[in-house]
């Protein structure tokens, strides 16, 4: 019931043990459904009910630090005039939200203050709660959401106050933040959002501050979103939830890129007062730019809105299917609508402009199918403006007062170098100042679709044809196809004769091709043709003559092949088939041009469909780029070197823009430039094939062999690539400028400005999606000479392949990957989700399988990694092999969610080798796994789990840490003469204390215990982010829920590199030998399998650290040693390349001033290696 009970108990901090136990449980028997409790000013208490009560607080009460729990079995409870106020993170465990609804409905909340200031903390969070409401409250958050629901439905929230510092109000989310866990599967629908009052006191220009924001992932069908006033954040409302009505809201102050972004589809936005105004650049938003309303989504309805916006679009429409009707709309110096998709209807508006136009159209994408009907325009410039590839749209009706020398409306080619004209439009019953205006006829929307690929649409027919009377008395006849290849453009000849070979002249043939039949007539020898014109291919084709009363009918039926014509180009003819600006001319669309001999400095640029093929063809400092559908590029050999003249731009190879079914193939790459050099480049284009390409490129700046930007469905297979990196340090950058791919054309464009990007990739997808990405040869490397400190010299960093920011469902498998080189830091495979900030990008669903991955460096190695923001990555039978002098991870699962990695082959071969870590990686399945380490390693974490959940670590099969002993007693005790050596101590293996397979190492002298890593020397970061390195085998540190299971713990395989190796139970023999902990021979690497025995014994579990973790059933075994992998932690950084500096410089023969800049170095190094892992969820 929504009332309160007469008879309250009152509940202080004197006598709440007396109701409440000390984890804040009520007391079995204490409170009964229905009691009311009224509670005076108390402080740090949790209050968990699982009863139907009423809560309210005493007159004037506060609770500090408190908060109220209502769980399973508290549903229907009314709490209403508390007074809660929290500045403590956390109390029993529990971080201090003022409220939490968890399994439990149909409670109402009113009239109360809630205010919390601390991260993780939220003024109400609801976890599956639903009928709910939450009504007339005050409800203010710090540095988290103010109300974070998931799986929570059929919700009120109206009538309250909400504000938060920089962060979400209201937020169905699929993220998890203190003790707010998503529940996945189940999403949020049907709330009602309505009457409130939202604002940030400093979230305008933060891109965590979104007022409403119902994640796609989160959120299900008809939410209500009315009547609320939000003021001072960075999006006003977001809805990626279909079937949700924005009515009524009213909308100001807004830093972000829209006020409403509806991206869900059957979206109705209505009624809406919004105000927007250009902003100035910031982190966030990049080009200042504040629509007013964006629609992305399907089917959409923006209608009956009063909008105001200064610098920007009023509404920015790229989604199929929308309707923008009845709006009063008010811009300056920007669009009032400007779309850019198909079957758009704009309809019955206002739109009142100074220095801007009504309705733009500007693309080079196909938009069709678009209505601009009866709106009343007013402004200074052109009402309505068709740019570039618009199609069959419909102009009519519209009413324009306009002043100054602008056309009312303005048909335009796309830009002067892609000259793509609007076409099949209407345009027409306009009235202009007062003058009915027409400037089409209204046939001119109706598309003409009877020529169907031949040259003559005059005679066109559909269906059958009458196929004559046939009679013994009439004389038979043939017809005889001459040829049935024919180059398009040309004509299909037919002779029609009788049986004596007698040409019949003046005889209808019907020619029937795609469903259509063609009547041509013969001349004197019996000759009929029929000019082919469509596309390149093979077709059925039915061939015809009805007969008279002297002659019988025939027919024949064929397939024609359609083939392209050809022509030779060469240096002295190439602009036969090119204009001055190197655009293909109209006369040579669907050729075949074969190219020979040697071209220099050209660009070619594709603007039509056609076929360039090589025979030995040289292009020498040439570009080719593809505007258009359907080409094909296959076997050139281009070599481009731009040393340092940015107006000699061969900055690219080949260029892929806003293109499909494009086909480049076993071309020979050989680029050099004096900044950027991309191979080739793939923009905003799918279904394109690139293949059996040699790629070399080698640049000062940024280095791609491939790069894909905004590109879906393309093939990369059988490429060879090398990439050669600058070779001047840089440090490090947070932002880089990839040239955009209009540079080719504007040699001052600026490119696209790209966060958290290095500078050399092999591959390289950004916002890419559903690419596959095989077979490929991958080699990067880089001309820096030498090694330079990490951090303090240097932050180079190469990558061999990697996806970038929303690029899901790509498939990478069967790559050869090796990244060797002298930079600091080195990765093989990656995917990244998201930029540092922007926690509504995802990529979710990619696949790296069966790669051979290598990575070879001086300081740092990593195999293969899944960052922040990558949801459900597989990672599945790759062979990894990660060496270096300092730091190798095998696999890094960091901020990354229900991933799979399972049989995988790992080996890493560093002093401190992290094999497989996972840092604030929740979900996830490691299993099936054979893992190991090298012959350099001193240091090893197997699986190392830090403030991760849910994970299964299983029938893995990890090595045993006991061959690291005799190493590292060797190590301590050189190290230890350098420090001192007057002392007498040498330690022994016996020293050494190992007593499971998970627990740590330890070594204890004379009753003296020491810790390894200063006797190592090493100096190990103290940042939180960096898992401290240890020799453990499995690890799991602040975790919950945890498994680790079945793991065999067997001897290691041998050494990293160098002889051919065998071990049996605890020895390893190669090209030297190590047997019993002694180490001999000039290398003593061996490369075998390492055949293992030995006794296995079942692990306890012992040195797990989380007391949530299982472990049961891991099995070990003795044997050697053997190589793996790194992550981001930072140590022993002056290691070199030549193992003698690395000992002549070890902190044991440092001064002291040399020693405070090594170490302050080390903590530099760590915070910088970060930037890659997992970012705060707000």
């Amino acid at each position: 019931p929504d009332t309160l009970s007469a008879e309250p108990i009152v509940i202080d901090s004197s006598n709440y043990l007396q109701y409440f136990d000390s984890d804040g449980k009520i007391k079995s028997g204490a409170l009964k459904d229905g009691d009311t409790i009224k509670i005076k000013s108390i402080s740090d208490k949790i209050f968990t009910i699982d009863k139907r009560l009423n809560i309210i607080c005493d007159d004037g009460a506060t609770l500090s630090n408190c908060l109220i729990r209502l769980v399973k079995g508290s549903s229907g409870s009314v709490l209403e005039n508390l007074m809660i106020v929290n500045t403590k993170e956390k109390i029993n465990n529990y971080y201090l939200s003022g409220i939490s609804i968890i399994d439990s409905s149909k409670n109402t909340i009113r009239n109360s203050i809630i205010n919390v200031s601390v991260h993780k903390c939220f003024a109400i969070m609801m976890l599956n709660a639903s009928y709910n409401k939450i009504i007339n409250n005050t409800l203010i958050s710090g540095l988290s959401s103010t109300i974070p629901m998931t799986a929570s439905s059929y919700n009120e929230i109206r009538d309250n106050y909400l504000e938060s510092e920089y962060t979400n109000m209201v937020y169905q989310s699929a993220y998890g933040n203190g003790d707010f866990m998503p529940i996945e599967d189940e999403v949020c629908s049907g709330n009602i959002i309505a009457n409130n009052y939202l604002k940030s006191r400093n979230g305008t220009y933060n891109s965590y501050c979104y007022a409403i924001y119902l994640m796609q992932t989160a959120s299900g069908n008809g939410a209500v979103i009315a009547n609320n006033t939000i003021e001072n954040a960075f999006y006003g409302i977001i809805v990626e939830a279909p079937n949700t009505l924005i009515y009524n809201n009213t909308i100001s102050s807004i830093g972000g890129p829209a006020a409403v972004l509806a991206s869900g589809d059957n979206i109705i936005v209505s009624g809406n007062n919004i105000s927007t105004e250009h902003t100035d650049v910031h982190d966030w938003n990049d080009d200042g730019n504040v629509v007013a309303i964006q629609n992305t989504g399907k089917n959409n309805v923006i209608a009956n809105n009063t909008l105001r916006s200064v610098g920007s679009d009023s509404i920015l429409n790229t989604g199929e299917n929308a309707v923008i009707a009845n709006n009063t709309i008010y811009t300056e110096s920007a669009n009032g609508i400007n779309t850019t998709k198909s079957n758009v209807k704009i309809e019955n508006n206002t739109l009142i402009g100074v220095n801007s136009t009504g309705v733009m159209i500007f693309t080079s994408r196909l938009a069709e199918n678009i209505t601009i009907r009866n709106n009343d325009f007013e402004s200074d410039k052109s009402a309505i403006v068709l740019r570039g590839n618009v199609s069959y749209t419909l102009v009519c009706d519209n009413r324009i007062s306009i002043s100054g020398d602008s056309d009312a409306i303005a048909v335009l080619k796309y830009t002067n170098r892609n000259p793509i004209t609007p076409s099949h439009n209407a345009i027409y019953n306009n009235t202009v100042n007062g003058q009915v205006v027409n400037m089409t006829d209204p046939s001119e929307i109706e598309r003409n679709d009877t020529d169907n690929g031949t040259g003559n649409d005059t005679n066109g027919t559909g269906g059958d044809i009458d196929n004559g009377t046939y009679s013994d008395s009439k004389v038979n006849t043939t017809i005889t196809v001459t040829d049935v290849s024919i180059i398009k453009g040309n004509e299909l000849v037919v002779f029609l004769k009788d049986k004596d070979g007698n040409p019949i002249s003046g005889a209808n043939i019907t020619f029937t091709l795609l469903n259509r039949n063609y009547v041509r007539t013969t001349d004197g020898e019996g000759k009929a043709s029929l000019q082919i014109n469509a596309n390149i291919g093979n077709y059925a084709m039915n061939i015809s003559y009805v007969g008279n009363d002297t002659f019988n009918p025939c027919k024949v039926s064929t397939k024609i092949n359609v083939l392209r014509n050809q022509f030779i180009v060469t240096e002295d003819n190439f602009y036969t088939c090119f204009d001055d600006n190197g655009y293909l001319k109209s006369d040579y669309e669907d050729y075949e041009l074969i190219f020979k001999g040697n071209f220099n400095d050209k660009r070619i640029i594709l603007n039509r469909p056609v076929v360039l093929k090589s025979e030995g063809a040289k292009l020498l400092d040439c570009v080719i780029k593809i505007e258009s559908d359907n080409v094909a590029v296959d076997g050139f050999t281009i070599i481009n070197s731009n040393p340092g003249n940015a107006a000699d731009n061969h900055r690219f190879a080949i260029l892929l823009d806003n293109v499909k079914n494009v086909n480049v193939t076993n071309n020979n790459i050989q680029l050099e430039s004096y900044d950027n050099g991309y191979g080739i480049y793939v923009s905003e284009s799918s279904n394109c094939n690139i293949s059996g390409n040699t790629i070399k490129a080698k640049a000062n700046a940024l280095t791609f062999g491939i790069m894909l930007y905004d590109s879906s469905k393309n093939t990369l297979r059988n490429n060879n690539i090398l990439v050669n990196g600058t070779s001047k340090p840089h440090l490090y950058d947070s932002t880089i400028k990839v040239d955009s791919s209009i540079s080719v054309d504007d040699y001052e464009a600026e490119g696209m400005v790209i966060p958290e990007v290095y500078k050399t990739y092999g591959i390289i997808l950004f916002y890419s999606s559903s690419n596959d990405i095989g077979y490929n040869k991958v080699s990067a490397t880089s001309g820096v000479d030498k090694y330079y400190t990490a951090i303090k010299e240097s932050t180079n960093s190469i990558v061999g392949i990697d996806l970038y920011y929303e690029s899901s469902n790509n498939k990478v498998h069967h790559n050869n990957v090796n990244v060797t080189a002298k930079d600091p830091y080195l990765y093989g495979l990656g995917v990244l989700g998201a930029e540092t900030g922007k926690r509504d990008q995802v990529s979710a669903n990619n696949s790296f399988t069966d790669n051979v991955i290598n990575v070879n460096g001086t300081y740092y190695a990593a195999g293969i990694i899944a960052g922040y923001n990558s949801i459900n990555t597989t990672m599945a039978r790759n062979k990894i092999h990660c060496e270096s002098n300092n730091v190798s991870y095998g696999a890094i699962l960091e901020g990354a969610d229900d991933t799979k990695f399972y049989k995988n082959n790992v080996t890493c071969n560093s002093r401190v080798n992290y094999l497989v870590e996972g840092y604030d990686a929740d979900n996830s399945r490691i299993y099936d796994n054979h893992i190991d380490y090298g012959d350099k390693a001193l240091v090893v974490r197997a699986v190392a789990l830090y403030n991760s959940n849910n994970n299964r670590v299983t029938n893995n099969s990890v090595p045993s840490l006991k061959p690291l002993i005799p190493r590292i007693v060797k190590e301590i005790n050189r190290i230890w003469q350098m420090k001192y050596p007057e002392s007498p101590v040498i330690f022994t293996e016996e020293d050494i204390i190992y007593k499971s397979a998970n627990s740590p190492m330890i070594v204890r002298k004379n009753g003296t215990d020491y810790d390894l890593l200063d006797l190592l020397d090493y100096e190990p970061t103290s940042h939180p982010d960096v898992i401290s390195p240890e020799n453990q085998l499995f690890d799991d540190i602040g975790g919950k829920n945890n498994t680790f299971d079945n793991n065999v713990v067997r001897g290691s395989d041998g050494g990293s590199s160098g002889g051919s190796g065998s071990g049996s139970g605890g020895s390893n023999s190669g090209n030297g030998s190590n047997s019993g902990g002694s180490n001999s021979g000039s290398n003593g690497n061996g490369n075998g399998n390492g055949n293992s025995s030995g006794g296995y014994s079942t692990v306890d579990g012992t040195g797990i650290k989380s007391n949530s973790t299982v472990m049961d059933g891991n099995t070990v075994g003795t044997s050697s040693s053997a190589p793996v992998t790194e992550s981001a932690t930072a140590y022993n950084l002056n290691v070199d390349e030549d193992p003698a500096a690395a000992r002549s410089l070890s902190l044991g023969g440092m001064n002291a001033p040399v020693l405070i800049i090594l170490i302050l170095l080390i903590l530099a190094c760590a915070a910088e290696l970060i930037k890659r892992s997992k970012r705060d969820i707000k």
